[in-house]
């Protein structure tokens, strides 16, 4: 029974730690962090950024690409925003022939976490898109769209000085 009641600890404590740890929340302050983008160039989540784009999934990640597809390549610069995609769900074979090849052909900058480590914390929902807006590294508004029209006015709203 001893043995039993330790094996059972064993498989529970994992999922009970990872069940503390919560999704990013308004009025936190995040850290700085590095991730790479599909250039191999590294971008950060630092006090210049008043806007984190967050896609978990496809669809999250296709109503990015359908909206920054028609910007310019400094778009998400111009309005202080950084777009991060958690691609650990993808099969690293799949990402390095496939993903990688076409995600070099867009015009703009997307973070990439290969592992979901960095970006576990930032909160998602089905087919949606996550806006962190940010003031000098602390939260202050989280939103989820799903309407490219509505994501790209957020983006140039929060923009303005």
């Amino acid at each position: 029974m001893k043995k039993f009641k330790i094996l059972l600890a064993c498989l529970l404590l994992p999922s009970l730690l990872w069940g503390q740890e919560k999704f990013w929340q308004v009025n936190e302050t995040l850290p700085a962090f590095k991730l790479q983008d599909q250039f191999d160039q590294t971008g950060q989540l630092d006090q210049t950024v008043r806007l984190v784009i967050f896609a978990r999934g496809m669809e999250s990640k296709d109503l990015i690409d359908e909206l920054l597809s028609g910007e310019d390549g400094d778009f998400l610069s111009q309005h202080q925003a950084l777009y991060i995609a958690d691609i650990s769900g993808m099969p690293s074979l799949i990402t390095k022939l496939f993903a990688l090849p076409k995600m070099r052909g867009f015009n703009y900058p997307m973070l990439l976490d290969y592992t979901g480590k960095a970006t576990a914390r930032i909160p998602s929902r089905e087919k949606k898109v996550t806006l962190v807006h940010i003031e000098k590294n602390k939260v202050i508004n989280i939103q989820f769209l799903d309407d490219v029209k509505l994501l790209r006015a957020e983006i140039i709203r929060e923009g303005l000085p």
